[in-house]
């Protein structure tokens, strides 16, 4: 976070943890996703004609959208762990560069 000295600090386990948080949340979802259409089979059984083509589609949609979300939280979570890696490896040189 930048101060108003404009320096930035970061806090490489807070990083690491958000990374972490995102991937859970990411299966969190998948698994009350999975849950949510098994609660479903029972009912898929009595939908026939344009009820069942009509569910197929919006499930067709639905899923679409949830495999781009997926995606879309899984690539924030890569680059949340890529910039804790950046700074990591920025911090080891400055360090480095004063003989620390």
């Amino acid at each position: 976070m930048t101060g108003s000295t404009g320096r930035l600090a970061v806090s490489f386990g807070g990083l690491g943890n958000l990374a972490g948080e995102v991937a859970a949340g990411v299966a969190k979802l998948e698994a009350r996703l999975n849950q949510l259409d098994q609660d479903l089979t029972p009912l898929k059984g009595d939908w026939t004609g344009e009820a069942a083509a009509s569910y197929q589609q919006a499930k067709a949609k639905w899923d679409q959208a949830i495999q781009d979300l997926k995606l879309t939280l899984s690539q924030s979570g890569q680059a949340v762990n890529d910039s804790g890696d950046d700074y990591r490896r920025t911090e080891t040189q400055n360090a480095s560069s004063f003989g620390g």
